[in-house]
């Protein structure tokens, strides 16, 4: 008997313990977990908000309003991937753990499904206040009277209930593929909800379901700028949209609650085919032509065929032809240097790091971990300069050639590459997300028009936005240089101490 059979066919006699047990398991589980960690992420984002409010803004700080109108910079750009992760974090640890031994309990799978998914919401909530409710520090500090409590309230609830829907796509996603496919159909979801969110066809677009209540509350569009006194904008529907969002999203959980752990046969083999790996490049029949020991490259590349890298490198090409289309060439450099270059490089370095790290102690006895580290080294780069060269191609198509961008874009791809890559081998791919993130939203709020001629030295991860002096780009490739050369030193280390060396 399986450990489905075991699941759904107990013992007679047995108790099946029911939602509120299996709940109080899946909270035990995930008490000392980055499921209940990673949300406190949310006050950091809080404090990124406030300094901005405080910082960059222009106008007098005299209003509450105007410090929840920094609320946008989540709402409309980072609230999709952030979910996506959280999710993606929780259910990758589950499956690693086998499901905490709960297919071997007498428990239904459904319901195991049930409270996993109400964990899930709740961070999300957590999450999502943590975001607003500090930000009324940031008010009393500059001495604003009336801390209003309930607007930091009901403005986390409100977020949290938009998102309903993407919550449970998120779960669902994370159960088939994987934390970065859900991550980047995150990211997918996120921008297309953003642009598409004042369109007239909003109502049959799901993912302009999360922003478009959002912005009469926070008083701004979809593209950041203050609504205008008399703007349709102030009349669209709030919380009917965002109960309707979240009720769809409990649906969805409770449909496919009885939808197993299996994975998608394009990512993952099972144990009768397995996938390869650097260290079993190809899986080897009788009569197979491979013979020989493969280059080692080669043999990187092979082992990372079953990854969502391709498809995801497919998704950006497609993302940044349409941004061209729409925005011509200042919207590919936009959307290169703000979201691609970041989160791009972000993702390719966890899911390398995520391929390799079961075979790594089986290649430190073949091989050193410097040649791993070479071989992993030339596939990252070959992967950003095609990348690098459609977006060349697209400025070049657009009549946009920035030579300055061009160059700070190459020269942080590869430090954040290899930033990211340590991370990754060091900390896990969650810090490294989470760092991504941190790292992003901060440089953004430190690259506005306001502050830049005296921040654009801290903007880090989005630094070819602000890249337009010969100085500022000498002085960004003299400090990619120090960082690449550290991280990679740092990567190495990490590198063999995974190995066992």
């Amino acid at each position: 008997m399986n450990a489905t059979n075991v699941s759904e066919h107990t013992l007679i006699g047995t108790p099946q313990p029911g939602f509120a047990a299996a709940l109080r398991a899946e909270l035990l589980r995930s008490r000392r977990s980055s499921t209940l960690r990673i949300p406190m992420l949310g006050l950091l984002i809080a404090i990124l908000q406030g300094l901005g409010w405080w910082v960059v803004a222009t106008q007098e700080l005299s209003s509450w309003h105007q410090l929840y109108f920094w609320t946008v910079i989540y709402a409309t750009a980072m609230q999709g991937p952030l979910i996506g992760l959280v999710v993606g974090l929780h259910i990758g640890r589950e499956s690693r753990a086998r499901e905490g031994g709960t297919l071997w309990r007498p428990v239904s799978p459904r319901t195991i499904s049930l409270a996993r998914a109400a964990v899930l919401y709740l961070a999300v909530l957590f999450f999502d206040l943590a975001i607003t409710v500090p930000m009324l520090g940031f008010g009393l500090a500059a001495g604003l009277p009336e801390p209003p409590l309930g607007m930091a309230l009901q403005t986390g609830f409100l977020l949290w209930a938009a998102s309903g829907l993407w919550i449970a796509l998120a779960i669902l996603l994370s159960r088939l593929t994987s934390m970065g496919f859900a991550l980047g159909a995150g990211l997918v979801w996120q921008l297309a909800g953003t642009l598409m969110a004042e369109k007239a066809s909003w109502w049959w677009q799901p993912w302009t379901w999360m922003v478009r209540p959002m912005l009469p509350v926070l008083g701004v569009h979809a593209n950041g700028v203050a609504l205008e006194a008399g703007s349709p904008v102030w009349e669209y529907p709030v919380w009917p949209l965002a109960f309707a969002n979240l009720a769809l999203g409990l649906i969805v959980v409770a449909a496919t609650a009885t939808w197993g752990p299996v994975r998608l046969r394009l990512w993952r083999h099972g144990a009768a085919n397995p996938a390869p790996t650097a260290a079993n490049p190809a899986v080897r029949t009788e009569g197979s032509w491979h013979t020989g020991r493969p280059h080692r490259v080669l043999a990187m590349s092979g082992s990372l065929r079953r990854t969502p890298i391709d498809a995801l490198t497919i998704t950006a090409a497609a993302l940044l032809v349409a941004v061209a289309l729409l925005w011509e060439g200042q919207g590919v450099m936009a959307f290169t240097g703000g979201v691609l270059l970041p989160f791009g490089t972000c993702l390719l370095a966890c899911l390398v790091w995520n391929a390799q790290q079961p075979a790594l102690r089986a290649l430190a006895v073949r091989t050193r971990t410097s040649v791993v580290a070479g071989a992993l080294a030339v596939d990252v780069l070959a992967r950003l300069a095609a990348m690098w060269l459609w977006c060349a191609a697209l400025l070049l198509f657009t009549g946009s050639w920035s030579t300055l961008f061009l160059v700070a874009l190459a020269a942080c791809a590869v430090t954040l590459s290899t930033l990211n890559l340590w991370l990754a081998a060091r900390f896990g791919t969650g810090t490294a997300i989470a760092t991504t993130i941190l790292g992003t939203a901060m440089g953004l709020v430190f690259a506005a028009p306001q502050i830049v001629e005296v921040t654009w030295v801290a903007t880090g991860y989005v630094f070819p936005l602000v890249s337009t002096d010969p100085f500022r780009v000498l002085l960004g490739i003299l400090a990619s240089s120090l960082v690449t050369a550290s991280a990679g030193a740092l990567w190495l280390r990490a590198l063999s101490r995974a190995a066992g060396q």
